[in-house]
């Protein structure tokens, strides 16, 4: 049963490390840190991979053993409430860029023409409008 406190402990700190990194990415986004938002967003895929690769049917089957340990339950509550967490957080971050692309979009629909019947201005090689 040691092996599996380990594993749960291990799958623990990556939904911390992810955690922190969700924390960081709402700053960025919210400072429009777009470089800042790229390295954190490969920092979180590689999170995201190893909790991935984690067996949760296996996980399931250890704690509805009978013999299974307190502290083996214990260790997968804060798992448990640590993922619930990132998952708000992950929707929080979600909502904030939904509004970010809409902020976008509705500037890009503002320069174009009325109902979208923009002429096509194109140049050809020789620098003449077509």
């Amino acid at each position: 049963m040691t092996d599996q406190i380990l594993q749960f402990e291990a799958l623990k700190n990556d939904l911390v490390l992810l955690e922190e990194v969700l924390e960081q990415e709402f700053v960025v986004l919210k400072n429009q840190d777009m470089d800042s938002f790229d390295a954190l967003h490969a920092r979180k895929e590689a999170i995201i991979a190893r909790i991935s690769g984690v067996n949760f049917d296996a996980c399931m089957a250890i704690l509805k053993d009978d013999n299974v340990s307190m502290e083996i339950k214990s260790s997968w509550s804060s798992v448990e409430e640590l993922g619930s967490h990132c998952r708000k957080l992950q929707k929080r971050n979600e909502v904030l860029i939904d509004k970010k692309l809409s902020v976008v979009t509705e500037a890009l629909n503002a320069l174009r023409y009325p109902h979208g019947d923009s002429p096509q201005n194109f140049y050809s090689p020789k620098g003449k409008l077509t």
